[in-house]
Order: C-alpha cells, then sequence, then structure tokens
C-alpha cells in the first residue's frame, strides 16, 4: 500500500495565508517514508531532509506543486500540476495507493475522482461533520455529553442567546460552524462580560449566517482523542493525549495524557460504545479525534470534532517510529509545543542553536524538531523526548525554547 500525505490546509480560515499552507510540510515526514509519497507546495530544505535521515529515517518520495499561489490551496494546485500527476499516476498505476488528507473538503473530494485514487476517508461523512453544528446535533441526538450550546442564526441572535449565558454566570466561546484553530486563526471569540460582546460582534459578522455559543467549561483536564476505522470498520483507539492550548488555540501536546483509569475508561467507552458505532453504521473511513473538557466534578465534554487527522498524530507518529529505529520500542514520554523565535528563520540557524539537544538518547533526554515549512516564518515545532519521565521530556524541550 502506497501512502499518499497530502497535508491540505483547504479550511477557509486558512486560504490564501502562505503561513498557513505551508503547514503542508508538517505530517508527511512523520508519519511515511521509503516507497510512500508526500507532495507539499514547496521543497523541503536540504538541510533539514539531512537531519532527518540523520535520525535514522528514510525519506519518501517528494513532489512539489508550487510556488505558493493566494488563490489556491494544495490539493487544487495539485489538479492544475499535470506533469506531477502524471509521475503519481505512473508510480500507483501497478500498487494499491490511498490519498490521506489533513482538511477534507470538496478540493481534496475532486482530487480523489479525478485521480482515480481511493481516500482514505468518506467524504459523505467527514465533510458534513466537519461542521460543529452537525457534530452538536449529533451529540444531542446520539446522548454523547458536550458543553451545553445554542445555534444564533446571524449576529441579530448574539446578544440575546450570549445575555441568557451571562445572566447565569457563565461565559461563552462563540464559533464559527466550519472553523478550526481556536481564537487564533479568527474562527472562535470568547465572551466573558458585556464588554467582550461588544468586541465581539465585529469579529462575528464574518461567521456567516449560523453559528455556535458554546458556555465555557472551566476545565481541571482538557485532552484529545485520536482514532482510526479501518475499510472493515474496526475502531484501533491510537491514544489519548494531552492537550495544551494557549488562549483557547491548539499549542502541542504530551503524551502519556494525566487521567484517571477511570476517566479514561469511560471516555474509551463512550467512543467505542455511542459515537464509534454510529460512525461505523455510516461507513466512516479513515482517522478522527476529538478534543474533550473535564471539569471538576469529572464531568465529560466532547467539545470539538474533527473527522480527519489531528496535528497530534503526526508527534505521536513520529515519536514511535523514531523509538523503533533507535530503541526497539515505545517511547514513553514527549511533550511538544508550537513556539515563537524572534531570530534566526532557516532551519540551519536552529540545527546551529540545539546541536547539543538533538542526538536521540535512551539515557538523556532530546529534542526533535518537525514542521520544517514554518521556520523561515519564525515559528518551530519542538517535542522533547525523554525515557524517564514527561517532566524531563519538557524541561528538555524549555532547554531547547531557551536556545532559540
Amino acid at each position: 500500500m502506497i501512502r499518499i500525505i497530502v497535508d491540505s490546509q483547504s479550511n477557509r480560515l486558512f486560504r490564501g495565508v502562505e503561513l498557513e499552507q505551508n503547514y503542508d510540510q508538517r505530517g508527511g515526514l512523520c508519519q511515511v517514508g521509503e516507497g510512500d509519497i508526500v507532495i507539499t507546495t514547496n521543497p523541503i530544505n536540504p538541510g533539514y531532509l539531512d537531519y532527518w535521515q540523520g535520525l535514522g529515517f528514510s525519506i519518501p518520495r517528494l513532489f512539489t506543486v508550487g510556488p505558493f499561489d493566494p488563490r489556491y490551496t494544495l490539493s487544487e494546485l495539485i489538479l492544475r500540476n499535470e506533469a506531477v500527476l502524471g509521475e503519481i499516476s505512473a508510480l500507483t498505476r501497478s500498487d494499491l495507493a490511498r490519498l490521506e488528507f489533513f482538511c477534507i473538503g470538496d478540493a481534496e473530494r475532486r482530487l480523489a475522482l479525478e485521480t482515480g485514487i481511493q481516500p482514505y476517508c468518506n467524504f459523505e461523512v467527514s465533510i458534513p461533520l466537519s461542521h460543529k453544528l452537525a457534530f452538536k446535533e449529533l451529540c444531542r441526538d446520539i446522548g454523547l455529553p458536550t458543553a451545553p450550546w445554542v445555534v444564533c442564526k446571524g449576529v441579530s441572535d448574539l446578544s440575546g442567546e450570549v445575555m441568557t449565558f451571562l445572566g447565569q454566570g457563565l461565559e461563552v466561546l462563540v464559533k464559527v460552524d466550519d472553523g478550526t484553530g481556536g481564537v487564533s486563526c479568527g474562527g472562535m471569540v470568547k465572551v466573558g462580560d458585556s464588554a467582550d460582546l461588544t468586541a465581539a460582534v465585529p469579529v462575528v459578522r464574518g461567521f456567516g449566517e449560523r453559528f455556535l455559543v458554546e458556555e465555557l467549561i472551566h476545565k481541571v483536564a482538557e485532552v484529545s482523542i485520536h482514532w482510526e476505522i479501518d475499510n472493515r470498520g474496526n475502531i484501533r483507539i491510537i491514544d489519548l493525549f494531552n492537550q495544551l492550548s494557549r488562549n483557547f488555540s491548539y499549542a502541542g501536546t504530551s503524551s502519556p495524557a494525566d487521567l484517571s483509569c477511570q476517566i479514561r475508561d469511560l471516555i474509551v467507552s463512550q467512543l467505542t460504545e455511542t459515537l464509534g458505532p454510529f460512525l461505523v453504521q455510516n461507513e466512516a473511513l479513515g482517522f478522527f479525534c476529538c478534543d474533550i473538557i473535564i471539569d471538576s466534578s469529572g464531568g465529560i465534554h466532547w467539545v470539538d470534532f474533527n473527522p480527519r487527522k489531528g496535528a497530534i498524530i503526526y508527534i505521536h507518529d513520529m515519536a514511535q517510529r523514531l523509538s523503533g529505529i533507535h530503541f526497539g520500542g515505545t517511547s514513553k514520554y514527549f511533550w511538544h509545543e508550537h513556539c515563537r523565535f524572534s531570530e534566526g528563520g532557516s532551519f540551519e540557524y536552529v540545527r546551529s542553536k540545539l546541536s547539543g539537544l538533538l542526538t536521540p538518547s535512551e539515557s538523556n533526554p532530546f529534542v526533535v524538531v518537525t514542521n520544517p515549512g514554518v521556520i523561515q516564518f519564525g515559528y518551530l515545532d519542538i517535542t522533547g523526548i525523554s525515557h524517564k519521565s514527561k517532566e524531563e521530556a519538557r524541561d528538555a524541550l524549555g532547554r531547547a525554547r531557551d536556545m532559540i
């Protein structure tokens, strides 16, 4: 089976933004190697590829379809590149192959149809359920616990619906129906009082005709559960991870998740007995994840469902593969963060600064740099890995961040 990784950043909040489109370099190398295919807009830095091979990873067959054009996402650029389409067709003519996407939408559906390559998803499930209101309605219908919510039909409904929550001493999150990435990507606004409400109105005007007002649950923990549904309808739980967030936006992850066995078992049972059977019955396929909030009383709230890969799976797969290469088993602890740095802007700079921490070791914590495409924009994705403790992995990441 040839895996073709198209780390598509085709959500409308990402369109036309070069930084966001360059996230297409994030997932491919983390998940696949020799014999598979990774397609990106821009070429991956040769120095980074040298570093990646030095870690022991093999390099997949790489194709580029850029340069960046604000009018098109990665899937659309592939459709416009007859040379790359021809090469991929030749490579997959005699072998089974599948397309794996990040965002899943109409452009990805067209790419699958025009190439004739099997997508590892069911568009009829993934596209509708990528909308937050559709998932909330599903939670209501199947009895999956979620944060209290109401639908707003335009800005004219906003004040009345929000004030109902505020009048009960509650804060809310206002979410665009088809958004992702939280506050930082412009698809969510936190409202805690009337002043916040006034400030939110100009932002919410761009949210469309229907959007979501959701009670802000004050959490004691936030986790993300990731799973896969194969072609036979089998559900494989990948793992649960701590979800790190800043200003209600994804900022990283750590593993293993800090959960009691009781809470973990309850989350797993809600997936396997409630949400999972619905998905299997509707012939869902591929990778899925959902963010879950645990409140102070131990209540579980399934809040943001992604009927696609989540960013955490890339870090999980990288850590698992790296451990298999160097340590003959499963990597026990990791801590990953998306960081900002003010100098450098090149992988060569990053590599020179972090040289003392980049060598895999079973006795000492170390760091791995992923997502080379964002470095030129002053961002860095770093994962600390340790065989002793999650705290040691976090400390290694902190040291790397300080060096940068």
